[in-house]
């Protein structure tokens, strides 16, 4: 759901910058990928979220192009360890800085007759969230080679712009937010929108399949489910790919809505999930998309993304530690119910604040591009 989200904005950004322009979407999830379980096509819902058919390609596509554009989330972080031996590559690349490291596999690629297939003048991201990463990550190396291919970066967030200032990034580097921010974009008012709502005891759920301590969280989250006094309760999934344990262990308890845009419509989730007084979320897109809408984010700090995520709305959201209890829960959604009306005129002006520091940056993309 939020990378979509971020793939409209991106599209008609770039539209309305080069209207007579040939674009193509990246779309990596395709029958060319080992485990593929969709059906050949599955990908084309794209042509409906974008009402238009621009061309779809992959890993295995070749060309170059004027232009690509990363349209932002949380795509560089890696929290797995790795061996010794990438701890000590690890440490030798910070020493010799991003741009070094980009050029050195370029070369090793070039070197092993493994060329990039895909390349271009000019790279720009928007709303790029970077880290974090373990000392001895295997991923590391690449994303840094990937990073410091772009010319540009607006990134969302203070750390992701100390990553890049500690890591030796040459290109422009520029704070900015999310790009869901710009919500007129993903027309955010047609699917009910409303900072004048009275609170009336609906909760809303969006969880996702945590790679550690998966089983004490959601059993934490069945607790309070069974005990929260609630008018109405509603389990979300964002991703059916990626929530496959979430999906099957709520679902024999709770009706769980699965993001599904091969079958439904955007606007049919998007007004559901707008029609709660708050959110619990363990996703960036789930607090960000309903606080726009304005509902009240509970983040729940399982990744150093959301706790970042959780910092756009000092004024009308809450965050709780990874290892939260069935009891901070029920605090929570409680806080929320006691302030109700003055969280949510706090939301509306965090809302505002990032949504004028969205329109900047893209005033600003507009003329770095």
């Amino acid at each position: 759901m939020g990378d979509d989200i971020l793939m409209i904005v991106s599209y008609k950004i770039l539209r309305e910058k080069f209207p007579e322009s040939e674009f193509f979407i990246f779309s990596n999830n395709t029958r060319h990928l080992s485990g593929y379980a969709n059906r050949e096509g599955y990908n084309q819902y794209i042509f409906k979220l974008l009402e238009t058919r621009p061309s779809l390609i992959d890993w295995t596509y070749q060309g170059h192009f004027n232009l690509i554009f990363n349209g932002g989330g949380g795509v560089y972080f890696d929290e797995n360890q790795g061996s010794r031996l990438f701890s000590l590559i690890n440490w030798m690349f910070r020493k010799l800085g991003m741009t070094t490291i980009t050029r050195i596999v370029k070369l090793m690629r070039w070197i092993s007759n493994k060329p990039n297939h895909i390349e271009c003048d000019k790279r720009v991201g928007f709303g790029i969230g970077i880290g974090p990463y373990t000392l001895s990550s295997s991923l590391l190396w690449r994303h840094l080679a990937e990073i410091g291919d772009h010319d540009t970066l607006f990134v969302r967030d203070e750390k992701s712009l100390s990553f890049l200032s500690e890591w030796g990034f040459n290109g422009n580097k520029l704070l900015g937010t999310d790009m869901a921010f710009l919500s007129t974009y993903w027309d955010a008012n047609s699917y009910g929108k409303n900072f004048n709502r009275k609170f009336g005891k609906k909760l809303c759920i969006v969880l996702q399949d945590w790679p550690s301590d998966r089983e004490l969280r959601f059993k934490a989250i069945l607790d309070f489910a069974g005990v929260v006094e609630v008018e109405e309760i509603a389990f979300l999934s964002f991703d059916k790919n990626q929530d496959k344990e979430y999906v099957a262990v709520f679902s024999d308890k709770f009706q769980v809505v699965t993001w599904d845009p091969d079958g439904m419509q955007l606007k049919e989730f998007l007004v559901k999930l707008s029609s709660y007084d708050a959110i619990i979320t363990a996703r960036a897109h789930g607090a960000i998309l309903g606080a726009v809408m304005g509902v009240i984010p509970i983040c729940l700090g399982t990744s150093q993304k959301l706790i970042e995520v959780s910092k756009y709305f000092p004024s009308g959201g809450l965050l709780l530690n990874s290892d939260f209890t069935k009891e901070d829960l029920v605090n929570s959604w409680q806080q929320v119910g006691r302030n109700y009306a003055a969280m949510l005129s706090g939301l509306s002006m965090d809302v505002k604040a990032n949504e004028l520091n969205a329109q900047r940056g893209r005033g600003r993309l507009i003329e770095l591009l």
